[in-house]
């Protein structure tokens, strides 16, 4: 339960990053994104050696973290289209 406890509580500090860029990003500001690699890193390191149950029940929260992620980039690159005036890829 304690791997599972570890889990949320990574799983609840990459969803604050990703929230505030968000929050950043449409007030039109820089988001600071400093934090996200490690603590992504530090997600997926603990989950590879989370038990099977655990793994099977944070999986849907996975899914949504990971989509939440591709919104970030979206967004970002959004934002560095409207500041240059270019299409990024």
């Amino acid at each position: 339960m304690d791997s599972d406890h570890n889990l949320e509580t990574e799983l609840r500090k990459i969803s604050k990053i990703i929230n505030e860029a968000f929050t950043k990003l449409q007030s039109g500001d820089v988001p600071n994104l400093n934090d996200l690699e490690n603590t992504v890193k530090i997600f997926c390191r603990d989950l590879s050696k989370a038990s099977p149950e655990a793994s099977r029940r944070i999986k849907p929260l996975v899914a949504t973290l990971i989509q939440n992620l591709d919104d970030l980039e979206k967004e970002i690159k959004s934002g560095q289209d409207r500041l240059t005036g270019k299409k990024t890829t």
